[in-house]
C-alpha cells in the first residue's frame, strides 16, 4: 500500500504544471481587486504615473515624437496628450477617481523640478534618492503597514523613462523601476507591488502583506513605450503580459525543508526531554545533602565528577541516540 501511494505521488509530481492564464500587461486590476471584496489580491491604488527625461542628446524633434500625457479628462484633454504616449491614441488609459486623471499618465522631470521643486535637483536620481531616505527614517505601524498615504511613496513615480532618440526609424530610451525591497515604498497600484489580504485584523488601508514585482514592473515599462510606438507607427494593438515557465513540483525539496523546519523546532525539545531528571538529581543532592555525607564516609571528590561525567555522558547519548535513529 504504502509503495502504491508513493508512486501515485510521484506520478503527479512528475507532470509539468503549466498556469494557462498570464498576468497581462497595461491593464487596470483595481476592479478585478474590488470583485473580490478585498479578499485574496488587494490593487487598492489606481494612481500609477512616470517621470520621462531626456539626454544631453536628446534633440527637440524627438522630445515632440515622445509627446506628452498629463492624465487630463474631459473634452479638452487632447491638447494635454500627443507623440508616442498619447493616452487617446497609443496607451490604455484607465480612469482613476483617486487623482482625478487617467492612467497611465506622464510628468516632465525637467519641468518639475523647475516649477516643484525650484531646481533642488541634479538629476532625478538626486529626488529618488531623499525620498528613500526619508521613507528610511519612517515608522512603519504594525497594523497599517501600507505606506500608500505617505508624501514621500506618492512623490516616487512608478518609472523613469530615460529617452536618448525617438523617431520614425529609431527608439531609443532606458527604464528604471523602483526596485527597494520593502514594500511599503511602493503603491499598490499592481505595477511593482500587489497587496495581498493574508486574512485575520486587517490593516487601516486594507491589506498588511504584498507581492512585490520588481522585474514584472520593469519589463512591464518598457513594454508599455514598445506597443505605444508600435501603435503609433503601424497603428497595430499589440497585447503583452508574462506567464511562468511550465515547471514540475519540487517534492523531494518540500520534503527536505519540511524536515529541516521540523528538525529545528523538535530536536531541541527532544533533546532537553532528559533535563528535568537531571535536574532532579542535583536538587536531591542538595536537598538530602547526599554529597556531604558521601564525603563523611570518605568519598573523594575527584570519583564524585568522574561518575556524575560519565552517568550523564551516557544518559544524554542514548537520548541523542534514540531520537537520531
Amino acid at each position: 500500500m504504502g509503495q502504491v501511494g508513493q508512486d501515485d505521488v510521484g506520478s503527479l509530481v512528475d507532470h509539468e504544471i503549466f498556469i494557462p492564464i498570464p498576468y497581462f500587461f497595461g491593464f487596470d486590476y483595481r476592479p478585478f481587486s474590488n470583485l473580490l471584496g478585498g479578499q485574496g489580491i488587494v490593487v487598492s491604488n489606481c494612481d500609477k504615473w512616470f517621470y520621462d527625461d531626456f539626454t544631453k542628446d536628446a534633440t527637440e524633434a524627438t522630445k515632440t515624437y515622445w509627446g506628452t500625457n498629463t492624465g487630463d479628462w474631459g473634452p479638452g484633454n487632447s491638447t494635454t496628450n500627443s507623440g508616442i504616449i498619447n493616452g487617446n491614441e497609443n496607451l490604455m488609459s484607465f480612469p482613476c477617481s483617486q487623482v482625478e486623471k487617467m492612467t497611465p499618465y506622464f510628468k516632465d522631470w525637467n519641468q518639475d523640478n523647475k516649477n516643484k521643486y525650484f531646481d533642488k535637483y541634479e538629476d532625478v536620481d538626486a529626488l529618488l534618492y531623499e525620498k528613500l531616505t526619508n521613507l528610511a527614517l519612517t515608522k512603519i505601524k504594525y497594523v497599517d503597514r501600507n505606506l500608500d498615504y505617505n508624501e514621500d511613496v506618492q512623490a516616487m513615480p512608478d518609472a523613469v523613462f530615460t529617452v536618448n532618440e525617438a523617431n520614425d526609424h529609431r527608439l531609443d530610451f532606458d527604464t528604471k523601476v523602483n526596485d527597494h525591497h520593502l514594500w511599503q515604498y511602493h503603491r499598490s497600484n499592481g505595477f511593482t507591488k500587489i497587496g495581498l489580504a493574508a486574512g485575520g485584523k486587517k490593516g487601516e488601508k486594507g491589506f498588511h502583506a504584498a507581492i512585490l514585482r520588481i522585474n514584472e514592473g520593469n519589463v512591464e515599462g518598457t513594454s508599455l513605450i514598445n506597443k505605444a510606438y508600435i501603435k503609433h507607427q503601424f497603428n497595430t494593438t499589440v497585447v503583452t503580459g508574462m506567464n511562468q515557465y511550465p515547471f514540475k513540483f519540487d517534492l523531494a525539496g518540500v520534503i527536505s525543508k519540511t524536515q529541516t523546519m521540523l528538525g529545528t523546532v523538535l530536536l531541541p525539545v527532544c533533546l532537553m526531554m532528559g533535563f528535568p531528571i537531571f535536574l532532579f538529581n542535583v536538587v536531591n543532592e542538595k536537598e538530602k545533602r547526599l554529597i556531604e555525607i558521601m564525603k563523611i564516609n570518605g568519598l573523594k571528590m575527584s570519583n564524585y565528577w568522574i561518575t556524575s561525567f560519565f552517568f550523564n555522558y551516557i544518559f544524554m547519548a542514548t537520548v541523542v541516540i534514540f531520537f537520531w535513529f
